[in-house]
């Protein structure tokens, strides 16, 4: 489906994702409005209607139009099999960094945000599009270097790295009235993807040196 118009200008239907995107950010799937969104989009409301059935149906399709851009922008899993393992395990943690900490300068960042902060009817969108291809990379990268650890043991592990990287996200509140705002932000990405890995490689505990691809 194209998605603007001959002169370049966007659809109706991506306006009211996009205006949707911005209120459902800022005031949760209850909260919002179909009035809000639409006199944000500069559309009527029949045009919700029309082009996504109702609020729910919306809301979804809210959560597909930023997972589109936010792949674009920072895809997970961008390195090809020829690159060494460190190399693909680097790739990781610095595409997840630059997800979580430019999370706040849009509304993907803080409608994901809020969504997991009080889970509505995207939930399992999210985790089925963001959590679980991503969780599957982590796992497989694990499984390369540790082919020893059972699944109980890899879960772990990744769940470690992720809570590393999560941290600097949800964080950021404390994080600023302990140091200063915007310490440990995108400024600071590749310090903190060298520390992560660093820890990451350290609690694998390999038994000899780093993986390398064939």
């Amino acid at each position: 489906m194209s998605t603007s118009t001959e002169s370049g200008s966007p659809t109706t239907r991506v306006r009211l994702l996009e205006a949707a995107g911005e209120v459902f950010a800022d005031q949760g799937f209850e909260k919002t409005t179909i009035r809000a969104i639409c006199s944000r989009a500069g559309a009527n409301v029949a045009a919700i209607h029309y082009h996504f059935g109702d609020k729910e149906k919306l809301y979804r399709e809210v959560f597909k139009h930023a997972f589109t851009k936010l792949h674009r922008h920072a895809p997970i899993d961008r390195l090809p099999d020829s690159a060494s393992w460190e190399e693909r395990v680097e790739d990781f943690v610095g595409s997840f960094l630059e997800r979580l900490l430019s999370a706040g300068e849009s509304w993907h960042g803080r409608l994901m945000t809020h969504e997991l902060a009080e889970p509505g009817p995207a939930l399992h969108d999210v985790v089925e599009a963001f959590f679980r291809p991503m969780f599957a990379v982590l796992d497989g990268l694990i499984l390369e270097a540790r082919p020893d650890f059972d699944s109980a043991e890899r879960e772990l592990q990744a769940l470690s790295l992720i809570g590393h990287c999560v941290f600097f996200r949800h964080a950021r509140p404390i994080l600023d009235v302990l140091y200063r705002p915007q310490r440990y932000a995108r400024e600071d990405l590749p310090r903190l993807q060298e520390h992560i890995v660093t820890l990451f490689i350290r609690g694998l505990d390999l038994p000899g040196p780093c993986p390398r691809s064939a």
